[in-house]
């Protein structure tokens, strides 16, 4: 198995078309941190348009970047938003069924995200899971959840991505899966 130590850096270039002329930006990537004594969860939901399937998938760690858990799962027919929200709402509940008490949530989904600092309205489609979610944020922990750029998303989805069965059940990894990451 292959482990990164310290802090991942990938530099990203990322090419801005200004007319002819090409300007380049840099951007530093890693893994944050959460502070000592919490962990962090990292979600992510994918949505097929041809095919309308979905999937979802996250990883917890500690707050050195250790493995505490990943998981994945195919979720079937619905919309990428619907996806983003089922992956926070699992990666929460498994992380409270872990007996985790301080969890850092992160999501690239700022719509999602919104949708559940805001709350939506009661005839919403998608009101169960964003009330689902808020109910697990209010229960007696420290949880917060926060957007996170897309680009930042590679560091921890890594060795994370495994072929998903169409059974539809969640797959728990309880050990890294091959070059998954560690910032210690």
């Amino acid at each position: 198995m292959v482990l990164i130590n310290k802090a991942i850096r990938e530099t990203l270039e990322l090419s801005i078309q200004s007319g002819s002329t090409k300007a380049k930006t840099e951007v530093q990537l890693s893994w944050d941190k959460p502070p000592e004594g919490w962990a962090k969860l990292n979600t992510d939901g994918s949505w097929n348009q041809a095919s309308d399937d979905a999937a979802i998938g996250g990883v917890i760690r500690g707050h050195c970047g250790e493995w505490i858990i990943g998981f994945s799962q195919a979720i079937g027919k619905c919309s990428i938003d619907m996806a983003e929200l089922w992956a926070i709402q699992q990666g929460i509940s498994l992380a409270w069924s872990r007996g985790i008490r301080a969890l850092e949530v992160e999501s690239d989904s700022a719509t999602s995200i919104n949708m559940i600092k805001k709350g939506v309205s009661a005839n919403h489609p998608l009101i169960c899971v964003v009330e689902a979610i808020r109910e697990m944020l209010a229960k007696d922990w420290n949880c917060r959840i926060n957007y996170v750029p897309r680009q930042k998303k590679i560091l921890w989805l890594i060795g994370l991505r495994k072929t998903i069965e169409n059974c539809g059940k969640v797959c728990c990894f309880f050990t890294p899966p091959l070059l998954a990451l560690s910032t210690c």
